[in-house]
């Protein structure tokens, strides 16, 4: 089973506010297997890991 991360979590990791980890999310769509839920939001961890490995955390975070 894949280990999920909360928007929240990864507001945390990435020292983000959440709104910014929910943009990422629903408009520049960087967690395509990303899921929303009634008290937030869930991102697989391989999504995750492909953002990290991708970089493309760091040309998303110039718009922050």
């Amino acid at each position: 089973m894949k280990k999920l991360l909360t928007f929240k979590d990864l507001a945390e990791l990435f020292q983000k506010h959440d709104n910014t980890i929910y943009r990422w999310f629903k408009v520049d769509r960087l967690f395509p297997d990303a899921f929303r839920v009634k008290d937030g939001g869930y991102v697989p961890e391989p999504d995750f890991r492909r953002l990290t490995r991708n970089g493309r955390v760091h040309a998303a975070d110039q718009r922050t």
